[in-house]
């Protein structure tokens, strides 16, 4: 794949005569090779304009936001030039894909996944981007975001319409959209799932956050369609600025209302416009993201009978209120990390518990430390028995965070800094028809402390203690 210099670079409103055959694109120095096009960004952590001479002297094409730069061109909006440079490289693959976004508070992963699962049973693939990485005929590439930087998504796009993949489920971070990290891709679909506190140490207010959210909609194709969760009332303001046409999902008045739902220890049945349907899937929350998920399959044309049919072969999503053991007392692994969805998990279990709720969970560090108080409050508000421990302290005292989640709690609480050791504890103290709960890391295979990335996964971690290996 190559193309003229003067055709990409007009794409993004700068004129050349130079006719040079552009062999790649990138905003990674490493990559260069001669005759590509490298943009220099300024990162978090490094500016890109600092490799200009590594770039050069590997025969590389510079744009880059310093117009004094006699060596290459001149860019003011360097994010947003660098995605529609990538499209214009690539030949823009989302205009021939079927492209569903998701974005919300909670539930992108699941209600990604669950799309994925749909369109498998009826026999069309799909590739998915998020959380858990890129996956593509099973394989999955671990990323590192939610939703990965333009080069990265727009490369695999390609990669999947070269191996007659047309189908993209992709998470849309409210980062990621604010980072032009989504910048130029259009969708079919976009899925707004819901709307409460999170990312406030990046968006400084909700006002902002809700603000990057509701952007997913300015990414649709002209004959698009947005799907909203009715039930969320910030959501629901919004429908009559929005231009594309929408399909709400939630209680009546909801285009596809919800209703009758019951929730059990190992399965949930509900009703969708009247029609009775039964899921694997535990919660009311995965009754909501079914419900999207359906929805966003019905929007691309498929058969709403046979998308419905499948409903009860969906299985639970991993990480996502997992059961791990059942007997004699049951094991959920579940993401919650936000007070949110961690309410959500412990409100459902406390009412299906036949005895104790144990809970283990932590916070992030270097993040919204206004939510951890909470997290204790709704910790304590629920469980029978709670234990604090690790997450993702990043660069943050552990002990710090450990001690600001406490100010929520009622002495009930243990501390337990070690999270193999706060896993087994709750392990040790469990008894037949006990409840326990391991919250916040899901199905991740990692912790970030002191700046070094871990191996550690919750669910290997029980395993081992139940083996006795810990």
């Amino acid at each position: 794949m190559a193309k003229r210099l003067s055709e990409l670079l007009q794409a993004i409103g700068i004129k050349t005569e130079s006719d040079i055959l552009i062999e790649g694109i990138t905003d990674r120095y490493q990559e260069v090779k001669k005759n590509w096009l490298y943009f220099a960004i300024k990162g978090e952590h490094v500016d890109g304009y600092e490799f200009r001479h590594a770039v050069l002297n590997q025969g590389g094409i510079i744009v880059s936001d310093h117009q004094e730069d006699t060596e290459g061109y001149f860019h003011p909006c360097i994010r947003i030039a660098f995605a529609f440079c990538v499209h214009a490289f690539y030949d823009y693959p989302c205009k021939k894909m079927k492209c569903i976004g998701i974005t919300g508070t909670n539930g992108k992963s699941s209600v990604a996944t669950l799309i994925r699962q749909i369109l498998k049973k009826m026999n069309i693939e799909c590739m998915q981007i998020g959380t858990e990485g890129i996956t593509l005929f099973d394989e999955t590439t671990y990323t590192g975001n939610t939703t990965p930087n333009i080069l990265t998504c727009v490369r695999h796009l390609d990669k999947a319409l070269k191996n007659d993949v047309v189908w993209v489920v992709m998470e849309c971070s409210s980062s990621a959209i604010e980072q032009h990290r989504t910048e130029g891709i259009e969708l079919d679909v976009a899925i707004l799932t819901n709307l409460s506190q999170d990312h406030l140490d990046f968006h400084g207010t909700l006002e902002n956050y809700y603000q990057a959210k509701f952007q997913i909609f300015a990414m649709l194709k002209k004959n698009g369609i947005g799907i909203m969760n009715y039930d969320c009332t910030v959501a629901r303001g919004w429908i009559p600025y929005l231009k594309h046409q929408i399909f709400t999902y939630g209680n009546k008045p909801a285009n596809f209302s919800i209703s009758n739902i019951q929730c059990f220890k190992d399965h949930t049945e509900f009703s969708l416009n009247d029609r009775k349907c039964s899921t694997k899937l535990l919660s009311e929350m995965n009754v909501y993201n079914i419900t999207a998920s359906v929805l966003a399959c019905f929007a691309l044309d498929l058969s709403y009978d046979k998308i419905l049919s499948v409903i009860e072969q969906l299985e639970p999503v991993e990480g996502r209120y997992e059961v791990i053991k059942k007997t004699p007392f049951t094991v959920i692994v579940d993401y919650a990390h936000t007070a949110s969805a961690f309410e959500s998990l412990l409100e459902f279990f406390s009412k299906v518990k036949q005895k104790r709720l144990i809970v283990v969970f932590g916070c992030g560090g270097q993040r919204e430390k206004q939510k951890r108080s909470l997290m204790g409050e709704i910790a304590c508000k629920y469980a029978d028995e709670i234990i604090i421990t690790s997450d993702n302290s990043r660069d943050e005292d552990i002990n710090q965070i450990l001690s600001d989640i406490k100010t929520g709690c009622d002495g009930r609480e243990n501390l337990i800094i070690d999270r193999v050791k706060a896993i087994k504890m709750a392990l040790e103290m469990g008894q037949a028809n006990d409840i326990i709960i391991i919250a916040g890391r899901g199905n991740e295979d990692f912790q970030i402390i002191k700046g070094k990335r871990l191996s550690f996964k919750d669910r290997d971690v029980i395993m081992k203690c139940l083996a006795g290996e810990e």
